[in-house]
């Protein structure tokens, strides 16, 4: 499993590989008028999470309209273009796809056609936990007996993946940033998903550490950054690189998700990592 793409690892886990194939799928399988998607960012304040939300928003944007997919930006100076309250919007027949986080007054409400996360109807778990657990198992050498350090457990996505790793038969380490992170030395696969750029560093990730880093955020430079310093990033054994490494397969689920909504089962062969 080596960074510089001679090993295996790259061969069964590329985010942007997983997207590409994911948009070439649906968009040679669209029927003639596909029904849209709405992605929804709907965070009004300008700041650190905004920004990192926007970003997001607007990838997944492009990922549809690249497969030749209706969608639209609703934000919060457009919303009432399709919909007379928030709630009506989120309760709408419309697929959708929901960036966190949400407005206080409608965070607990159901959302009807959710495409990344629709607990008790079509979707278990947030997309990018799914795209987590398919680059676990791609990755090579991860087992669901061994187990998986989640850093940031107590966060929107770190407690669905602690949730997820349990009802798959996986026994995961949930950490947070206040907590000790010694026990990072005993586990060989970690999860960074806490919202803190830069907070894992050469003290915490060993060089037999696997790590799927789920963090992204903008320097003042304008350099994205995930939870990995960079001396900590080339010290592991493999670690996804941000940008470029768990978004894009995040996305290559939303689509797929798309895919079985729209046109029905997802191919068998389709390079996501679903078989």
């Amino acid at each position: 499993m080596k960074r510089d793409g001679s090993g295996p690892i790259w061969q069964v886990f590329d985010g942007p590989r997983w997207r590409r194939t994911a948009i070439e799928a649906l968009r040679s399988s669209l029927p003639r008028d596909p029904p849209p998607v709405w992605v929804v960012l709907l965070t009004s304040q300008k700041n650190r999470r905004f920004e990192v939300a926007r970003i997001s928003a607007h990838e997944k944007l492009r990922a549809f309209q690249a497969a030749g997919v209706p969608a639209q930006l609703i934000t919060v100076s457009n919303w009432r273009q399709v919909a007379t309250s928030r709630e009506s919007l989120i309760l709408s027949d419309t697929l959708k796809v929901m960036q966190h986080p949400l407005p206080q007054e409608i965070a607990n409400l159901p959302v009807r056609n959710d495409l990344d996360f629709n607990p008790g109807r079509d979707w278990a778990w947030p997309a990018v936990c799914e795209a987590t657990k398919r680059a676990l198992i791609a990755l090579g050498g991860w087992r669901v007996e061994e187990p998986v350090a989640v850093v940031g457990a107590k966060g929107f996505i770190g407690k669905h993946l602690v949730s997820m790793l349990e009802a798959g038969g996986c026994r995961p380490v949930a950490l947070d940033k206040d907590d000790s992170l010694s026990a990072l030395s005993k586990v060989n696969f970690v999860v960074a998903a806490a919202s803190a750029a830069g907070f894992l560093t050469v003290r915490h990730i060993r060089s037999t550490h696997t790590v799927l880093d789920l963090g992204f955020e903008k320097t003042k430079s304008g350099t994205a950054i995930g939870n990995l310093t960079t001396a900590a990033f080339q010290k592991a054994n493999y670690a996804t690189p941000v940008p470029g490494g768990m978004g894009p397969a995040q996305i290559a689920i939303l689509l797929e998700r798309y895919f079985v909504m729209v046109v029905g089962a997802w191919p068998t062969s389709n390079g996501t990592g679903s078989n």
